[in-house]
């Protein structure tokens, strides 16, 4: 049983990992999906780059502003 947001997408990610879960539209108009592995890559990428290049530890809080874009999938 999942308790939180992040133990949900890892579930998700384990039980489907080449399904779509986020389709944008980029400047051409086409959609372009990602699947839950490609999507779980990147979420785990920013985490680590806020680890090892701002020095971030574990639970501690981060506010990052920026306009509405595809990426604040990755960061919550």
């Amino acid at each position: 049983m999942v308790k939180t947001v992040a133990q949900m997408f890892h579930k998700s990610t384990l039980d489907n990992p080449e399904l779509t879960m986020l389709s944008t539209k980029n400047k051409k108009g086409v959609f372009i999906d990602e699947t839950y592995r490609e999507v779980e890559y990147k979420v785990i990428s920013l985490a680590l780059a806020l680890f090892v290049n701002f020095r971030f530890q574990e639970q501690q809080l981060v506010a990052i502003i920026s306009d509405n874009r595809k990426e604040w999938i990755y960061s919550d």
